[in-house]
């Protein structure tokens, strides 16, 4: 079940692989709604955030859909994961980065 694979997440050891591995299962439930694995799948495409990504490569337009969907299924610390995201994306477009002003565009 969703809730399972969370737990199942939560539980790997933690080593390098761990993230990849915590990855699916996270993927997995947030597909099937669980809004606790969308708000930490946002984090692994997260260019802001700091945590492991294991070889998940940032897009910042893909967080912010993942923490969309986790606010809207009410996950309340989506709202701070979106606040970092915005300020990276204003740093990031007034250094000329397309990929940040793109994201500040489509910004609902």
């Amino acid at each position: 079940t969703p809730v399972e694979a969370v737990v199942m997440a939560r539980a790997l050891p933690d080593r390098p692989e761990r993230a990849d591995a915590a990855f699916l299962l996270l993927e997995y439930a947030a597909e099937s709604g669980n809004a606790e694995a969308a708000l930490a799948v946002g984090r692994f495409y997260d260019p802001a955030y700091e945590g492991a990504s294991g070889s998940i490569r940032k897009n910042p337009m893909t967080a912010y859909e993942w923490y969309m969907k986790a606010l809207a299924d009410g996950q309340e610390k989506a709202r701070t994961q979106l606040a970092q995201l915005r300020s990276w994306a204003e740093a990031k477009a007034i250094q000329g980065s397309r990929e940040a002003q793109e994201l500040l565009n489509d910004w609902r």
